[in-house]
């Protein structure tokens, strides 16, 4: 179904690239990372836009920074501009000493967005500390019906011209290193920028809180139907809702997918990419070995699974891929890093890890 063209290095420095978002606006591929010098919150980190007319030259479209540790990039294109949303890991207030304090860490989500692809506003805050808004997906206003006139705000206007409605879910932490558990919350708002809280679809009193669920990737299964796949510390969970998208149902997907990335591809269905271990179902279990794979997703059927297609070569620190569907070379394309071109010494792993782009030829289902 899925045969893999070739993978290209487009971003290998020294510096810890990672973290990746892929996108096509304006006839362009983008890709979006993070680059520091390690993996962890300090020395902090920034955002790195690189983009291609070709897939073969690439060029710096922006760096952006908050002057935090910026992190986890997630492009969003629309047709007036595109958007990068990014997590950003600040110093916490310590109110006894009056003072930031590297001893915790408090998590906002930033963005910033262009019109041209290389005029980048200044990054702005989109909800509230501690909420991480990770994922989301724009849902368009069914196409109204000729002349068909709405009353909104008092005044009759063409439902045609009515905004459409974003939905986003955030996971949030609870307040303290021992409080472990996440909930996860679904936002709503007019655009990528301004967003309102809708309704929490995970809570601190259910099971699912207590995995760590997290890093979700929200799509549209149907155009009334909001489906997601999520990270937790054991198994990634399958889960959709209907409007107005508060109650949510999960069903274990019965592997571990660390930062899943969800594309629908015509002929084929539902595609899932994301983080592996290929040894060891835990951070805790030795040894351990990850990899980055794309499974096919059986969303349509009453209880979900995933089928592994591909494992795309990488190790060691790797994945959170981002994936598009290009109908113009008929495609699968994939971006993700990997430090599986570094090498390891007897006493440690590599620091520096690279950003590659994997190009797949699809197979249609007959």
């Amino acid at each position: 179904m899925l045969t893999l063209k070739s993978v290209t290095r487009i971003a290998a420095n020294g510096m810890h690239n990672a973290f990746t978002s892929l996108c096509q606006w304006q006839g362009m591929t983008y890709v979006a990372y993070r680059q520091a010098q390690t993996h962890n919150t300090t020395p902090p980190g920034h955002i790195m836009i690189q983009r291609s007319a070709d897939l073969e030259t690439w060029e710096i479209a922006a760096t952006l920074h908050t002057g935090c540790d910026d992190r986890d990039p997630h492009l969003v294109p629309t047709a007036e501009a595109l958007y990068c949303v990014w997590g950003m890991y600040a110093p916490m207030f310590d109110p006894w000493s009056r003072r930031l304090t590297t001893q915790g860490y408090d998590i906002c989500t930033y963005g910033a967005s262009t019109e041209d692809g290389t005029a980048w506003g200044p990054p702005y805050r989109l909800c509230r500390p501690g909420s991480w808004l990770w994922s989301m997906v724009e849902k368009p206003i069914p196409p109204p019906k000729a002349g068909l006139l709405t009353r909104t705000l008092g005044r009759e206007v063409d439902a045609a011209s009515l905004p459409t409605s974003w939905y986003g879910l955030s996971y949030d932490v609870g307040d303290g290193a021992a409080d472990r558990c996440h909930t996860v919350t679904l936002w709503k708002g007019l655009s990528p920028v301004f967003w309102e809280r809708w309704a929490t679809i995970i809570d601190a009193c259910q099971r699912l809180s207590d995995l760590q669920p997290s890093e979700p990737a929200l799509f549209w299964k149907a155009p009334e139907t909001l489906a997601c796949v999520i990270r937790t510390e054991e198994n990634a969970y399958y889960g959709e809702a209907y409007e107005p998208y508060a109650l949510w149902s999960w069903q274990d997907l019965g592997i571990a997918i660390h930062a899943p990335a969800v594309l629908y591809v015509p002929g084929v269905g539902w595609l899932v990419a994301g983080r592996e271990y290929v040894s060891g179902k835990r951070k805790t279990d030795k040894p351990q070995v990850c990899g980055t794979s794309i499974w096919r997703l059986h969303c349509e059927e009453a209880i979900a699974k995933v089928t592994r297609l591909v494992r795309l070569p990488s190790e060691g620190d790797c994945s959170y891929p981002g994936m598009v569907w290009d109908s113009a070379r008929q495609e699968v394309l994939v971006s993700f890093y990997s430090q599986h071109e570094r090498k390891a010494t007897r006493m440690r792993m590599p620091v520096a890890a690279d950003i590659y782009l994997a190009r797949l030829t699809v197979e249609k289902d007959k």
